[in-house]
This record gives structure tokens, sequence and C-alpha cells, in this order.
């Protein structure tokens, strides 16, 4: 694991990479299925990584922590069609 201490690198992890999506599903996947139909797909985040497996496909790398609004659980949902998972504990400072 690397934890990024510079307030700069930190800074910078806050503007999305690629394609950021403003509009609400399913019209926000259409737009970007269509234009992206054969691209490597990363999805940051449970509720666009369920919607986009729900309006076009399973993509390539996911990263979720089943939490949304920083509310644990998601009722019952689940990411499915992935060939491997990777869970993580994240360990707090003592």
């Amino acid at each position: 694991m690397y934890v990024l201490t510079s307030k700069w690198a930190r800074s910078m992890m806050a503007w999305p990479l690629g394609i950021a999506i403003s509009r609400e599903a399913p019209d926000s996947i259409i737009r970007v299925r269509s234009e992206y139909e054969k691209s490597f797909l990363i999805t940051v985040g449970d509720v666009v990584t369920l919607n986009t497996i729900k309006y076009w496909r399973v993509p390539n790398l996911a990263f979720m922590d089943l939490k949304t609004r920083r509310t644990i659980g998601m009722g019952g949902a689940e990411a499915t069609g992935f060939d491997e998972v990777i869970s993580i504990v994240n360990s707090r400072p003592r």
C-alpha cells in the first residue's frame, strides 16, 4: 500500500481521470456506451458500477466499497459477472 502524504498529490486524486459522467442513468450510460463501446472500462463507486452493469456491461475493473453516501450497506445489491473479486480491509491508524 502507498499512502499519499503530499497535499498536491492528494488534490490531484480528487479530479476525475477519463470520462466523468454527469447525467443520471440510464441516459449517462447510453451516451458513454455509444462513444466508447469497445474501450477498456473502469468504474469507480457502487452506484456507477451497478448502473453500468445493468445498462451496458461488466466493467474490466471496478472499485466498490458497498457503501453509498457513506452509509454501510447497499440493500442487498450485488455486482456479478466479475472473474475475480479482491476484498481489502483498511486498517485504522493507531
